[in-house]
């Protein structure tokens, strides 16, 4: 979570666990993009694990949409300009500056491969057309045929989209759901809606085909997100006697998913809604499994740790992988620590001063205009 941007309203505090929640998440991506390498090292129940990190965005797609409606759904109970430009603002400093740095690192890549490779070719993955529409976040709204330059930046562009149609999705869920009983109702519906999606696009899981099904991919579960936190806040004093139905449904969700083989977008997003409303509440005990100090940290600078990752894997691949791919535990020790030292790095010289720095500029032209 992040602070609020409109200081003149009451901040909801922070759900640590959830926090923690995205900490964990970020990094079943790091290992996902290096399973290839953990799969003859690792047990093969571990190594399926790995590989079905992609699952992590989901998890995020919908923490976001969860997250954004508790803290910024007050501010649209009527849709002013003056409302969308706070929050947009609030966004991009909180997006911008660190994804602006990586791409600007990203460029080392194809000058590295320019001066040092055997043929010189940089290849498609470098495509210059790509890197501009990825500078402005709109790499991923359904005109590219495949993923570029930081492929996790995809997601980080669908959610720029879910920010521009968040005040009127907070409109859409507050004028139809004001009846606690359609809550449910709802949020089944949009479980349901991704289901019938995924499948009438002929995928066999919701990680598929990013580059065309992607932005339906975000915005559908942000929305599923945003659903379930309105039922957390008019539930919330059930939680205590709610947990053991969420934490019931989390796992049953995933065990069906698994021993059924059942497609991953059938039940998982509904199970993933689970999963969030049972950590919801620091109370009770199992929540404070990721409440603890390390999954909070690594829940802070999560964004760093996952918009860098990728460009931690492709050096390490080139310096310490050999031609054959066989990576050995001391190179997935050197890629862990590097992924993990860069995110601090990242945080805590780029994000974290790079957010503050949009909002006094912003907070300055504000002061100005009302002088």
């Amino acid at each position: 979570m992040v602070e609020s941007a409109m200081p003149n309203k009451k901040s909801i505090p922070e759900i640590m666990p959830l926090t923690g929640l995205r900490g964990v998440a970020a990094w079943w991506v790091v290992l996902y993009h290096f399973h290839l390498y953990f799969h003859p090292l690792v047990p093969t129940w571990f190594s399926d694990f790995i590989a079905r990190g992609y699952l992590a965005v989901d998890l995020f797609f919908i923490l976001s949409g969860f997250v954004l409606f508790l803290n910024y759904a007050r501010f649209f109970e009527q849709l002013t300009l003056d409302g969308f430009r706070k929050f947009m603002v609030a966004r991009f400093a909180r997006i911008y500056p660190l994804h602006l740095t990586v791409c600007l690192i990203f460029l080392v890549n194809p000058l590295a491969i320019h001066l040092f490779s055997s043929d010189g070719v940089i290849g498609g993955r470098y495509d210059p057309t790509y890197y501009v529409a990825m500078i402005f976040l709109v790499q991923n709204w359904g005109w590219s045929e495949t993923l570029a330059w930081n492929i996790p930046a995809w997601s980080i562009s669908t959610e720029w989209f879910a920010y521009l149609v968040f005040p009127f999705l907070v409109l859409l869920v507050q004028g139809c759901l004001r009846s606690k009983r359609f809550l449910v109702p709802a949020i089944v519906a949009i479980a349901l809606v991704i289901y019938l999606l995924f499948w009438s696009f002929g995928t066999d899981s919701i990680g598929q085909n990013i580059q065309k099904y992607g932005l339906v991919r975000c915005v559908i579960q942000f929305a599923l997100g945003m659903v379930a936190c309105k039922f957390f806040l008019v539930t919330r004093h059930w939680t205590i006697k709610l947990w053991p139905v969420y934490l019931a449904g989390f796992a049953a969700t995933v065990l069906m998913t698994v021993f059924l083989d059942l497609p991953d977008f059938m039940l998982l997003p509904a199970g993933f809604v689970m999963l969030i409303l049972g950590l919801s509440d620091p109370r009770l005990i199992w929540p404070r499994l990721f409440n603890n100090p390390v999954f909070v940290y690594l829940g802070v600078i999560s964004y760093s740790t996952y918009l860098f990752h990728y460009f931690v894997k492709d050096w390490v691949k080139f310096l310490l992988i050999p031609d054959d791919g066989q990576a050995g535990w001391g190179v997935i020790l050197v890629y862990l620590a590097a992924v993990f030292v860069s995110s601090v790095i990242l945080y805590h010289l780029i994000e974290k001063p790079g957010r503050s720095f949009v909002r006094k500029i912003r907070f300055r032209r504000t002061a100005a205009v009302q002088e």
